[in-house]
């Protein structure tokens, strides 16, 4: 069977091809063609390689703002926290300041209490000394004036049962020492009368 149009036109071109470069409708250089054909594919790769660069870039940028979001959250909380720790700090600082006032103020008004107490106890204990020894002046004056009034009356008995110069000596002469001599029934002398 003879080959057909398409056979023998398939057989030319390797010919062609075999004999070498094939023929070209275009008269730009085969060299300009490669080098166009070449800068298309570095445009290509350095496309590929920009858009993986822009992605990257993206990311690197989400990261960023993530971690940014994450760092301001967490100088927020710390510094809110602080914030409270101060409050705290300064709510129980001025409870304690608050404590030791009111301590203070106990104390002073315990210490005028107890002043005012003393004072009030030696006011009283003043009093019951000077009742106590009005009453003992009282007591003694008239304890004195009793033997004053026996020692005259012993005196006087006396005076009328001895001569007069004894009287003088017991009573007058011996002045309150004698009184006293003659309240216990002792004569000036000291010795116990009969």
């Amino acid at each position: 069977m003879p080959p057909t149009a398409a056979e023998l036109q398939e057989i030319e071109e390797l010919k062609a091809m075999i004999k070498g470069s094939p023929e070209r409708p275009s008269s730009v250089p085969i060299g300009t063609v490669s080098r166009f054909l070449m800068g298309e594919d570095n445009r290509k790769r350095a496309d590929a390689a920009r858009k993986e660069k822009e992605e990257r870039d993206a990311l690197k940028a989400e990261v960023a703002a993530i971690q940014a979001a994450n760092q301001a959250r967490i100088k927020a909380a710390a510094e809110e926290r602080r914030a409270n720790e101060k409050r705290v700090k300064a709510a129980e600082e001025k409870r304690k300041t608050n404590d030791a006032l009111k301590i203070k103020q106990k104390e002073a008004a315990w210490k005028a209490k107890k002043e005012k107490n003393q004072k009030e106890w030696e006011a009283a204990a003043y009093k019951r000394v000077q009742v106590h020894m009005r009453a003992c002046t009282a007591h003694a004056a008239a304890a004195l004036s009793l033997a004053h009034t026996h020692a005259r009356a012993r005196a006087l008995e006396s005076h009328i049962l001895s001569p007069p110069l004894s009287f003088a000596c017991a009573c007058c002469a011996g002045g309150e020492r004698g009184v006293e001599a003659y309240g216990e029934g002792r004569g000036s002398t000291g010795q116990a009368r009969a």
